[in-house]
């Protein structure tokens, strides 16, 4: 210690030891009892309180400065510094936490604050039959193009083998170790010294599990089975289906948590070599605590690597800040639904790193349940977010947290505002572009029109490879359907850039509508990530407004001129005609076509020669679409 150091230490004590002879005396006198009692917040467990000391304060004075403020040791959070304590409920708190904040060895004291899981308060989730469960959140990410970025070509449990073993600490309700969609459930042991997938021999309960119902009965395995369900068959597959999972518990059978138990659970996770740790809950409150165990877990040291933190954005939709999900060492999810809008539980604010679907999700339940359907939670967004950081983690053991949740982050799908943004974050995730980043790539995608009645599209796009393109494939309509195909325009594979082309037949009997394709390359090595394109199924005819004869409908000695306008839902480009008959010999004077158009106002000009006689005519009009579609309407003209 040099002498600055001293000096300082001696400053310390001798403030300190003033300081004990000011609160020996109060105290004695009664003041401080006479204070008006505070009364602990709902947002607090009553009698408790969070202290952290200064680096090698030694216990004597720590043991004094309990004594001090009338408290007594619970237990300790070595590794980040904290002290939980536990001192009369009936004691005002705002006077506990005044004494340990005037200790000259006390960085921080605070309530020991409550926090519940990540459900929406309006609409909880609850269990029921799924006979079929539509995972539609994998579909919307893109999950199983993904899957095929690690050996194999479907997620089996063969390719789970040859994965870089990763952990995701659960830190949640209790999780049902006997749900058959863990591996090796119901067999010799779930655990995974054993073959298994849970962590089991280090799971560990910061609270009692018992009496677990409602929301707190299914939370755990819900969240948990999202995350890293097996891909064995039964039920339902997780993101990162070849992640092991730690089962912590720190939420109790009413679904509320505290301060305490998630820091300390967070350091744990980590000293227990999880390389993932969710949170899908909420702390009322900025905790020091939990944000300390964060910035320590996610900073690593020397000889234990860091871990990344995955939080809930929060359901209460609103834009306040919701912890630990907006610490800036947190990644914090917000939630999308079906139709890639923004959920409608979910928070939005400055701290979203990424979307992920969140709203009437199908997953595990408690047995003997199985499956069930949740509402809406970002509780259920944030463990897709977990199972794609242990896939990227699993494909190169030796990326840090921030490359992975860059990786996350610029392989989203953008949303709302361009760029980042507070709904989205930097989109909703893309799972298969996160996984194919070193592959080829296809861009453009796009099909013709194609009647209601059947018929093909012709599809294009293309593709690009440093190692050049040696093959291609488009699939229509479902990401599971057989793939067609694609062909170079120039007759042979092997360039670093091709124009690719493929006809693909649409069934008869096609909902009408817009029906994604998916097109990818392959280099000779891996497949790329997939550009998404939209073929139209159109069963309706385009529209005809605004139609005009200049100058109204009677003309004398000038040019007839006919305007229109065009539109339809998808067709970009028209085939469309006019046709002038006299309404009395029903004779044509005058048809003029146009083979191929853009949308929007149209205009033909005729000049009748002098041999036009003189009285009623009509105009007719007719437009066609891409798909054959024909819209025909007619207006009056009088020659004089």
């Amino acid at each position: 210690m040099n002498d600055r150091a001293r000096t300082e230490m001696a400053r310390r004590i001798r403030r300190w030891a003033l300081l004990i002879t000011i609160i020996g005396v109060t105290t004695s006198s009664g003041h401080a009892r006479a204070q008006a009692p505070v009364l602990p917040s709902a947002r607090t467990v009553p009698g408790q309180a969070l202290v952290r000391f200064e680096p090698g304060t030694t216990g004597t004075l720590r043991t004094l400065a309990h004594a001090r403020a009338g408290a007594e040791l619970i237990r300790r959070i070595p590794v980040i510094g904290y002290d939980l304590v536990r001192f009369p409920t009936g004691w005002p708190l705002d006077a506990v936490l005044a004494s340990y904040r005037s200790d000259p060895f006390v960085v921080t004291a605070q309530p020991n604050h409550t926090g519940s899981i990540a459900l929406s308060p309006a609409d909880a989730c609850h269990a029921e039959p799924c006979a079929s469960p539509g995972q539609w959140h994998l579909r919307m990410t893109n999950t199983p193009f993904g899957w095929d970025a690690f050996p194999g070509t479907t997620y089996t449990q063969a390719d789970k083998r040859t994965f870089e073993p990763v952990t995701i600490a659960v830190l949640d309700t209790k999780i049902d170790a006997s749900h058959p969609d863990w591996i090796n459930a119901g067999g010799s042991s779930p655990d995974a010294a054993h073959g298994g997938q849970l962590v089991l021999a280090d799971a560990r309960d910061w609270v009692p599990p018992s009496n677990q119902s409602g929301a707190a009965l299914y939370h755990g395995t819900f969240v948990a089975g999202l995350a890293a369900a097996s891909a064995n068959g039964a039920d339902t597959v997780g993101v990162g289906y070849a992640a092991r999972v730690l089962p912590l518990t720190v939420v109790d059978g009413s679904g509320m948590t505290n301060a305490a138990d998630l820091a300390d659970a967070i350091v744990y996770a980590w000293r227990h070599d999880a390389r993932v740790i969710n949170l899908s809950l909420g702390i009322v409150g900025d905790a020091a605590a939990v944000q300390d165990a964060i910035q320590t877990v996610t900073a690593g040291t020397a000889s234990r690597p860091p871990s990344l933190v995955v939080a809930a954005a929060g359901n209460n939709t609103g834009s306040a800040p919701f912890y630990p999900g907006s610490y800036a060492q947190s990644m914090s999810v917000a939630g999308t639904d079906a139709d890639d809008r923004p959920a409608p539980c979910s928070n939005h604010n400055a701290n979203v790193s990424v979307s992920a679907p969140a709203d009437r999700l199908v997953g595990l339940a408690h047995m003997p349940g199985r499956m069930m359907r949740a509402v809406c939670g970002t509780s259920a967004a944030t463990p897709q977010v977990s199972g794609l950081a242990a896939l990227l983690f699993a494909q190169d053991p030796t990326r840090t947290p921030a490359q992975v949740r860059r990786i996350i982050e610029r392989s989203a799908d953008d949303l709302g505002a361009p760029g980042r943004d507070d709904r989205f974050g930097h989109g909703r995730i893309n799972i298969e572009r996160a996984l194919h980043r070193d592959g080829p790539v296809a861009t453009g995608a796009t099909g013709t029109v194609v009647p209601g009645s059947g018929g093909t599209s012709t599809i294009t796009a293309i593709a690009t490879s440093a190692r050049g393109v040696r093959a291609a494939h488009v699939i229509f309509d479902r990401p599971d359907a057989a793939p067609v195909t694609m062909k170079p325009a120039d007759g042979s594979f092997g360039g670093t850039t091709e124009a690719l082309q493929a006809t693909v037949a649409v069934p008869a009997g096609t909902a009408a509508g817009p029906h994604a394709i998916w097109v990818r390359a392959f280099d000779g090595e891996t497949w790329g990530a997939t550009t998404v394109g939209v073929v139209a199924v159109d069963a309706r005819a385009p529209t005809i407004s605004s139609a005009a004869v200049s100058g109204g409908p009677r003309l004398t000695g000038e040019p007839i001129r006919v305007t229109f306008t065009v539109t339809d839902d998808y067709s970009k480009t028209f085939a469309h005609g006019i046709e002038i008959r006299s309404t009395a010999t029903n004779a044509i004077a005058y048809r003029a076509i146009t083979e191929q158009t853009i949308a929007g106002g149209q205009i033909y000009e005729w000049l009748p020669g002098l041999e036009v006689p003189g009285g009623h005519y009509t105009v007719k009009i007719a437009v066609a679409d891409q798909a054959g579609n024909v819209s025909t309407t007619q207006i009056g003209a009088i020659i004089t």
